[in-house]
């Protein structure tokens, strides 16, 4: 991957490495190279010119932060507590377990701040009809977002076709609501891989893919962000999610291609924010 400024807008370049794997696994999923460079004409050039998001300003930042609370002991009390921080410092999302979606809902009625809500996670291995459903039900309960997990293991195992299927059926259940394809690209290791694995995520109609569950398999790396958004071009967003803990990170991932940020330490990051 190589990159270029013109002004505020970067360039980033796909390797023909890269291109061959994009285009290897679109036909696996039937999807011929005609029609991928038209549905994604920057595929076809080989490059994505795009601007990058912005995080100079606590404004900026938060505006791409999901407030997240995702631990099995979080508590009421503590998805509340949640929705007044993300309140006090006017984040994009609260990220809760779709337990909590009707409860975080109610604490945020009145503000913008959206509500998003974990599918399939964090392992990802549930079967299709079931990631289905509880996307469904998390939408009929007030998620506006639903951040699943891909199936790890069947990638894994070359299931290319049951991968695209499985995030297909949660993109149509959680219609009208935002999806974001979790690829856990730290369990993927093989940058072959995770680039197969955006391609899939892309090609199913999702509007973010995201680095990470954050749980067990290491956070999001430049590298990774970089490599998903010139697959994705600026087709769908990039969240960069796990280790993301200071205004530092941040600014590392959306340099690299990141437009939303997923973490828990949202309250440190702005507190970071003001002492600079």
């Amino acid at each position: 991957l190589s990159g270029s400024d013109v002004g505020n807008q970067r360039r980033m370049e796909i390797g023909d490495e890269f291109l061959t794997v994009v285009k290897a696994t679109a036909s696996q999923v039937g999807v011929a190279e005609a029609e991928l460079h038209a549905r994604f004409p920057h595929l076809k050039r080989g490059a994505v010119d795009y601007f990058p998001s912005q995080a100079a300003t606590s404004e900026d930042v938060a505006a791409l932060v999901d407030h997240t609370v995702l631990a099995s002991t979080a508590t009421e009390n503590d998805v509340k507590k949640l929705c007044e921080e993300a309140k006090q410092y006017s984040f994009k999302a609260v990220c809760v377990n779709p337990s909590y979606a009707k409860l975080a809902k109610a604490e945020l009625q009145g503000t913008k701040c959206l509500v998003a809500c974990v599918c399939g996670f964090p392992l990802g291995a549930s079967t299709t009809r079931i990631k289905a459903e509880e996307a469904k039900e998390a939408v009929q309960d007030g998620a506006d977002e639903i951040d699943m997990v891909i199936n790890v293991g069947w990638l894994l195992s070359g299931k290319l076709q049951e991968v695209y299927d499985d995030v297909k059926a949660v993109v149509e259940a959680s219609k009208p609501s935002t999806v974001k394809a979790i690829l856990e690209c730290g369990a993927l290791k093989d940058m072959k891989i995770i680039a197969q694995a955006t391609t899939l995520a892309l090609l199913a109609g999702v509007d973010f893919v995201k680095t990470s569950t954050g749980f067990g398999h290491g956070g999001a790396e430049a590298a990774h962000v970089r490599l998903m958004r010139s697959i994705v071009g600026n087709n769908c967003h990039v969240k960069a999610s796990g280790g993301v803990r200071d205004i530092e990170a941040v600014r590392v991932m959306v340099e690299n291609g990141a437009d939303r940020i997923g973490t828990s330490s949202g309250t440190k990051i702005m507190a970071g924010m003001s002492e600079n």
